[in-house]
């Protein structure tokens, strides 16, 4: 027989430990600190400053402290077909803020507003 071990830490699993088990792989694990950093290891899941949303997905941003949606609704540019449209700016016109997205491949732009 050889013991249990928690399979993020590799601590040998006993009955003063918080003890977690995760059923689609009949893992253990000793505490909810290891299962919750087994999780953000194996899912990829990454901290992301404010600053850096549009590096990590381009169709999000931060506006007033909170992050949206853009509202673009397809990033294939319609003119050349083979580009895809690349965040490059915001602006202000009379008070509303728009987008502007470039074609990687043509460069045309596209403006959308943001609601």
């Amino acid at each position: 027989m050889r013991h249990v071990k928690c399979k993020y830490c590799n601590k040998e699993i006993n009955d003063k430990m918080d003890i977690h088990y995760r059923e689609d792989d009949c893992e253990f694990f000793c505490s909810k600190e290891c299962v919750v950093e087994d999780y953000i290891k194996e899912f990829g899941v990454v901290k992301v400053e404010a600053e850096n949303v549009r590096k990590v997905d381009k169709f999000k941003l931060f506006k007033n402290g909170e992050i949206y949606h853009s509202n673009i609704e397809d990033d294939s540019c319609y003119k050349c077909e083979n580009g895809t449209f690349m965040f490059s700016k915001m602006i202000k016109e009379n008070d509303i803020d728009y987008e502007i997205y470039k074609c990687n491949k043509c460069g045309n732009e596209i403006i959308i507003k943001c609601d």
